[in-house]
């Protein structure tokens, strides 16, 4: 720290490292700027093919991906990125509807954003993701119910099975996990867990109730549906 108070030490230890795949060279361009000035290392590629490429070979602490690109679509990157790697990702697109929304959502994506944006709000939700998957590593927490939590890894388990939980499954059903008994309504579980109150709908937070219902099995029960409130989990060992 210098005599007025700045934090000098070690500002480059801390880099984050972030993938752009964006076609539009103006707003990639416009993004890098911003992001480096935020202290982001960004490399940036112009088609799905070589994104896809440069996530498989390279390790990034978070990809921003638009979904309409030559080559592959960001829909296939997602469905790859899920399955071979699980770098966190956040969309960027022109389209608005709830469908594309819930379709990313469903393939994996941390966040989204639909243009035209901020670039303020774009590093906000870019550094609330690494946050969440740089935050405190725990060892494997042994909860009631057979129900696990590693958190470094981003698992939950059942009698030692892993549940196949896309990235915001997760962040939901961990949040329910660690609130326990406690009652969200949906506006909240938005805030909680996506950020943002406003732009998403409703029926996404019951979209991914539903995905994380059928993925618990036997164990669906344990996320109640309170009627005209919102949502809760409760172990089924209750002593």
């Amino acid at each position: 720290m210098d005599g007025k108070g700045v934090i000098m030490i070690k500002r480059d230890v801390d880099m984050k490292n972030i993938l752009i795949i964006e076609d539009n060279r103006n707003l990639s361009n416009a993004i890098k700027i911003y992001l480096n000035d935020q202290n982001y290392s960004v490399v940036q590629s112009f088609d799905g093919n070589d994104g896809l490429d440069k996530i498989m070979k390279n390790k990034y602490d978070l990809v921003v991906l638009d979904i309409m690109l030559p080559g592959l679509d960001g829909w296939d990157i997602l469905e790859m990125n899920r399955s071979a790697k699980k770098t966190p990702i956040l969309v960027l697109t022109a389209k608005g509807e709830e469908y594309n929304r819930l379709k990313g959502y469903e393939l994996g994506a941390d966040d989204y954003m639909q243009k035209p944006f901020s670039l303020k709000e774009l590093s906000a939700k870019i550094a609330a993701i690494i946050r969440r998957y740089k935050g405190e590593e725990y060892r494997t927490i042994k909860l009631k119910d057979g129900f696990s939590i590693n958190n470094s890894q981003r698992e939950i388990a059942i009698d030692g099975i892993k549940l196949e939980l896309t990235p915001k499954e997760y962040d939901l059903l961990l949040f329910l996990l660690e609130n326990e008994k406690k009652v969200f309504n949906r506006e909240a579980l938005l805030m909680k867990v996506w950020g943002n109150s406003e732009i998403l709908d409703y029926r996404t937070v019951d979209t991914h109730i539903k995905q994380i219902r059928a993925k618990l099995g036997s164990r669906r029960d344990n996320v109640k549906t309170i009627w005209k409130i919102g949502y809760k989990f409760e172990f089924s060992d209750e002593e």
